[in-house]
């Protein structure tokens, strides 16, 4: 210790989360310390102390001690010593749980100020805290801010060293092992149930593994959905069941400007999307054109008729492909990330474009571009809604190469000679590589009448094969007119969730699932909370 910053030793942890023999040193420094003191936190969760108001503040002394030991020193008063402690995934250094519960009271630091910790689970499991010492020499500073007592697991969980950094990546960050597979099944989930949980606010266990099975695998299937338009009616979408779904899972539905809050996916005279048509449908994202991508999709499927031929939906991952992309093309992965595409919706009564790279990387500390070897938050794919390129003229030969390759890697059926005009050489291992990627990786199925397909639209890429009716008809056919539409029928109904508002809600309950699981001493492993592509990465 310096002064300046902090060097503390942790029991490093194997893959099953046991602390091992070896130990792992990280550094702190003395202005992150000061900065997210506990003492400084408002019982909202507001900060109050910012790193432009830090003066220059030294570590006078540190130790490491029981909680019992710190409540025994001549603290000030207004210390905040983080009990209980924090849960895991908490930002703030002390549990915000507790001061929110005091009545306004910001500072509770008696032991009978919590029914969190109990004498006998102090006894059994006592924290451990590091108090901190300033040295100050600023003449504004009260003794009040001379002490800080930060929550060991709380600092453990957030030390910032280049290895846990790294480890951190190694469990959000998508890879083909996370994707789905052409042979997949996604998990099913029953509509009713859902529904019942969200009127009776009992639990939320059905809701939680919806979410759960989105955010790791990326999509999944609710069944058992009413059918009947005349029940669900169009002229009310806050009755469809996409809308009430999009309620439960994210607060509501978002992104109804251009085509509503709930909308009719199907064949119609003068579409104004080729998805209200039969034609096939690339894989692709909704609205890439808008600033702020949809984050869930719901596709409420209502009719397939048996006369419909194709029509079959489709799902790709593409922050798995890209992750693939950069293991067997870097300098193609490179390309996508440092040409922004145009990505754009224009027709009568909208006029909307935003440029962004096809592939988006996480921060580091190498701000050269040439530094690939970052995490992937984000994939930007729309191929039918992307405009003229505006970039340097020496970017546009390499750009349509990479562009070319990666789509192979994404659409599985892209011809092999647009592969071989745009540069790829079809006799070769690498084209074999990228068609077989797209082939193993394509997932794709018919959706039955009363399924709900939702999916993560920053994530995975969707569309359709194209489809057509198949029936003849004779003089004595004896169907009536609505069974004949019924026939030649395909109709989903459709609404978008905020990407933000949706992660939140898996957030929260997966945060009370921890604490509930804790509070019951129970040890249940839980998958790790996976990047969902919208552009950061995430801190677990």
């Amino acid at each position: 210790m310096n002064g300046e910053e902090l060097v503390i030793e942790f029991p490093t942890k194997n893959n099953n989360n046991q602390i091992e023999t070896s130990i792992s040193l990280s550094r702190f420094h003395a202005q992150w310390l000061w900065s997210n003191c506990p003492n400084h936190i408002h019982r909202t969760g507001a900060r109050k102390r910012f790193p432009g108001m830090y003066n220059g503040e030294k570590i006078m002394s540190a130790e490491i001690l029981p909680e019992s030991f710190i409540r025994m020193m001549p603290l000030s008063s207004k210390t905040k010593i983080p009990v209980p402690s924090p849960p895991g995934d908490y930002c703030h250094p002390l549990s915000l749980e507790k001061l929110n519960g005091n009545s306004g009271k910001e500072e509770n630091n008696e032991p009978n100020g919590t029914t969190y910790n109990n004498n006998k689970a102090r006894q059994k499991d006592e924290q451990m805290l590091l108090c901190i010492q300033w040295d100050t020499s600023n003449d504004n500073e009260t003794s009040d801010d001379l002490y800080s007592c930060f929550n060991m697991s709380w600092l453990e969980h957030w030390k910032y060293d280049e290895n846990s950094l790294y480890n951190r990546r190694l469990q959000t960050e998508i890879k083909p092992m996370n994707a789905i597979r052409a042979d997949d099944n996604l998990l099913r989930f029953d509509y009713p149930r859902i529904i019942n949980e969200s009127q009776n606010h009992h639990t939320n266990n059905e809701v939680f593994d919806l979410l759960q099975a989105i955010f790791t695998k990326g999509a999944a299937i609710i069944e058992n959905t009413p059918t009947d338009l005349a029940i669900i009616s169009a002229d009310d979408p806050n009755t469809t069941p996409v809308a009430l779904l999009s309620k439960i899972l994210a607060g509501g539905t978002s992104h109804g400007n251009l085509y509503g809050e709930v909308f009719q996916v199907k064949s119609v005279p003068s579409a104004l999307n080729i998805a209200y048509t039969s034609d096939a449908l690339t894989p692709h994202q909704d609205l890439s054109y808008y600033e702020s991508i949809p984050g869930l999709q719901l596709l409420h499927c209502v009719k397939f008729g048996e006369a419909i031929v194709g029509g079959e939906s489709i799902l790709i991952d593409a922050m798995a492909a890209a992750y693939e992309l950069r293991e067997k093309a870097p300098h193609h992965f490179r390309t996508l990330v440092n040409c922004p595409a145009t990505f754009v919706k224009q027709r009568k009564g909208v006029c909307m474009t935003y440029r962004r790279p096809h592939i988006v990387l996480d921060h580091g500390d190498n701000i050269s571009m040439k530094d690939i070897d970052r995490e992937i938050v984000a994939v930007n794919w729309s191929p039918p809604f992307e405009g003229p390129l505006s970039i340097p003229g020496n970017m546009v030969v390499p750009y349509y190469e990479a562009y070319s390759v990666f789509q192979k890697m994404l659409d599985n059926s892209t011809s092999d000679a647009n592969f071989t005009r745009q540069g790829g050489n079809p006799e070769g291992n690498q084209h074999t590589l990228y068609s077989n990627y797209a082939k193993d990786f394509t997932w794709e199925q018919r959706l039955k009448p009363g399924e709900i397909l939702v999916f993560n639209n920053r994530r995975l890429l969707h569309g359709r094969r194209e489809f057509y009716s198949k029936i003849s008809f004779s003089r004595d056919n004896k169907n009536s007119v609505d069974d004949i539409c019924d026939l030649l029928s395909r109709h989903l109904i459709g609404s978008y969730t905020n990407i933000d508002d949706t992660l939140n809600r898996y957030r929260v309950l997966l945060r009370e699932k921890k604490l509930n699981l804790r509070s019951e001493e129970r040890s249940v492993d839980l998958p790790p909370l996976c990047n969902v592509g919208n552009g950061t990465s995430i801190v677990p």
